[in-house]
């Protein structure tokens, strides 16, 4: 039960270092004129808070099971603290993503199993398929900006202002906004399935 609780509180760290670097991504995205990409780390921030705030849940219920109440815990855990231009922090983005979902959150939900707590180390696993998804969605933004078809398609797509919510359907959109102005760089590409 140690060992899990102390992967918690790594964990719950790795998440909250996670937020703060994805917020200040978004800042240069914004910088970059990558609009779309900063509405991506800021949404991608949002779910590494949700992420943390569901690990400090667990490690209050771990505490009270274990009859000790939530104390600080010392545990070594890694910090990253870079920060550069936008593809390089895509490229920092993928590899911390990856890291988590194929090496950090199976090896916890493992430890987990041998600690006898089957829904933490549900709960690890869970937040390991989100990981996933953040970097698979980073690496298709990375491409997509190496390629130059970020707002440049094949074949016509629907574009929305991201401003004003002025709809354009091309192969690229306008270069600035008809509705309101806003040049392309607010525009994105969406599906909506509902």
């Amino acid at each position: 039960m140690e060992e899990t609780l102390k992967n918690l509180h790594k964990a719950f760290i790795g998440e909250s270092q996670a937020r703060n670097r994805y917020s200040m991504f978004a800042k240069q995205a914004m910088k970059d004129n990558y609009f779309e990409l900063e509405s991506v780390f800021l949404e991608t921030a949002e779910q590494e808070r949700e992420h943390a705030t569901q690990l400090s849940k667990m490690i209050n219920q771990l505490a009270a099971k274990a009859g000790k109440k939530p104390a600080p815990l010392m545990v070594e855990a890694e910090g990253a603290a870079m920060f550069g231009s936008t593809l390089d922090n895509l490229k920092w983005s993928i590899a911390g993503e990856t890291h988590e979902f194929t090496q950090m959150y199976p090896d916890f939900a493992k430890q987990a199993v041998k600690d006898n707590l089957p829904d933490i180390a549900k709960r690890f696993a869970s937040i390991g398929v989100a990981e996933k998804h953040h970097k698979e969605r980073y690496e298709k933004i990375q491409k997509a900006i190496v390629d130059g078809t970020l707002l440049k398609k094949e074949k016509p797509v629907i574009w929305f202002c991201r401003k004003c919510g002025y709809m354009h359907i091309g192969l690229t959109p306008p270069d600035k906004c008809p509705s309101c102005d806003h040049l392309k760089e607010y525009f994105y590409t969406r599906v909506e399935e509902y």
